[in-house]
């Protein structure tokens, strides 16, 4: 994938700066809990018939995260995070209106997009006076992905188009870039950004290939809260 091609020699490079900075005194655990909103981006988004239209429709997120800093700068990361994406049935039913020259009698059900995403970065902290960090962390993970069932059906002829419910695993890939506020020792809130992106394949029996590859990209828009151990 072209983000894991951009990010990966960032992800080296931290892991080589983890190495030279990491102090013993500085170790510590961290946890943090988000719920945000997701938006669909790129092809994912798509609301055309192109090969590799999603046609997802705006939904949310939630996200537990793991760091263990070994330095003042430097902290592992490890995430699990699950997303859910609507399907955007109307415009799906105006392409077909497009394709057929008609205006009314067909009809498009489907059911929603899910994705748990399992990932591993590397965060460099700028911290912000006393209260104030902001983290920055590539990530490299495991996503399994859901396509939803999707039925087309004409008034006149019944069923014209439909593509069974399917899951699938894949390598994935993300940044995001979080501000941290501690209004304590051990306790604060954060607010946090995060592209994704992964490339599942999925079975497809009505189609010549039986398979189809559905570019996934999406950004989170999150609130949460932190605790410091």
């Amino acid at each position: 994938m072209k983000l894991v091609r951009n990010i990966l020699p960032y992800v080296l490079l931290l892991a080589a700066g983890t190495s030279i900075y990491a102090q013993n005194e500085n170790k510590k655990n961290v946890f943090s809990g988000h719920i945000g909103v997701s938006l669909p981006t790129k092809e994912f988004a798509g609301i055309t018939f192109d090969y590799d239209a999603g046609f997802a429709t705006a939904g949310g997120n939630a996200e537990l995260n793991y760091y263990r800093y070994t330095g003042k700068f430097f902290a592992l990361n490890a995430s699990i995070g699950y997303s859910v994406f609507g399907f955007n049935e109307s415009a799906y039913t105006n392409e077909y209106y497009l394709a057929l020259n008609r205006t009314e009698g067909i009809t498009t059900e489907a059911g929603a997009y899910q994705f748990l995403n399992t990932s591993f970065g590397l965060v460099f902290k700028i911290p912000i006076g006393s209260d104030f960090e902001v983290l920055f962390i590539p990530m490299l993970g495991f996503a399994l992905c859901h396509h939803p069932d999707l039925i087309v059906t004409d008034d006149e002829t019944g069923v014209i188009n439909s593509v069974s419910k399917d899951n699938s695993a894949a390598a994935s890939a993300g940044i995001k870039a979080q501000l941290n506020y501690f209004f304590s020792e051990k306790y604060g809130i954060n607010l946090s950004y995060c592209r994704f992106s992964t490339t599942p394949t999925f079975s497809d029996e009505t189609s010549y290939e039986q398979h189809f590859t559905l570019p996934v990209s999406f950004q989170n828009f999150n609130i949460g809260f932190t605790i410091m151990l």
